[in-house]
């Protein structure tokens, strides 16, 4: 099973446009290897995982209507001591962007720092699992900006935080029980 590893020290970029209408946009900053970078708008992830900050840190952004295929699953701070970022259309911090879309069908919270952050300015459905109750892991969810809609039963612990935009649940069980939710006045 080929595995790809997002961690530190290499950053890769991908800005393709049509007519510069609009851009295309996957982010990738970190340690790649095997060393297959993006290349076009839709990003089809070599081997079975995608792991986001595997030992290190990584960090991976979607935006502009990028799509990133994972087919097997994603990973997000895999070890212990290692951090890992997921961005749907921007970093928090930064202005909300239109958002991208990732293909997996479960993304796993693990032992590390991972964070998931919604901070687009569109409509986002995450049909994927997400999935984190390993320990000593740190995770948090952040609903920034934009309307995102979780479909699928979720199941990780660490906070979800709502600071702007709206986070619906579009199925029972979409929200985790064992997460704290904190809706912040905005």
């Amino acid at each position: 099973m080929k595995k790809l590893f997002l961690t530190t020290t290499t950053a890769l970029a991908l800005m393709l446009s049509a007519d510069i209408v609009q851009a295309q946009q996957i982010t990738v900053s970190g340690d790649i290897s095997p060393t297959t970078p993006p290349t076009q708008p839709t990003w089809t992830v070599p081997g079975d995982t995608l792991i986001v900050g595997n030992t290190a840190a990584g960090t991976l952004t979607i935006a502009n209507g990028g799509t990133v295929n994972a087919t097997a699953s994603t990973t997000i701070a895999s070890g212990a001591g290692s951090t890992g970022t997921l961005n749907f259309g921007a970093p928090m911090g930064s202005a909300p962007a239109p958002t991208g879309t990732l293909n997996t069908p479960m993304v796993t919270l693990g032992a590390g720092t991972s964070t998931i952050n919604f901070n687009h300015t569109d409509t986002l459905t995450v049909s994927a699992r997400i999935f984190g109750l390993a320990s000593p892991g740190i995770r948090a969810v952040n609903q920034i900006s934009g309307t995102t809609i979780l479909t699928s039963p979720n199941s990780y612990n660490g906070p979800t935080i709502v600071s702007g935009g709206t986070l619906k649940a579009g199925a029972l069980g979409s929200f985790s029980v064992v997460s704290d939710m904190t809706v912040e006045n905005t």
